[in-house]
């Protein structure tokens, strides 16, 4: 589910039972998107990579089965194209 900062939800997309592989478009506006984990694991890297691209994404929390929460905010410090001088892939 994404959400603009002042609560409106934008939209939902349904995945199956143990993956989700729907990639919501890109908002031109702040957002955030917010989704499960029924494993009740923790935000994966390919979460964290979406809040990374996606310029609008704020913030990108999971919600477990057995009620944890887990959440990133998307903090720009550096410009778009940073060097790769020292960077891992």
């Amino acid at each position: 589910m994404n959400f603009t900062k002042d609560g409106k939800c934008t939209g939902y997309y349904v995945g199956g039972q143990n993956s989700m592989k729907v990639k919501p478009p890109e908002m031109q506006v702040p957002y955030y998107s917010l989704h499960n984990h029924p494993s009740n694991g923790i935000l994966s890297p390919e979460d964290i990579q979406q809040l990374i691209k996606r310029p609008q994404m704020q913030g990108i929390g999971a919600v477990g089965n057995a009620g944890a929460l887990f959440t990133c905010e998307g903090v720009r410090l550096f410009p778009k194209r940073m060097p790769r001088a020292g960077l891992r892939p």
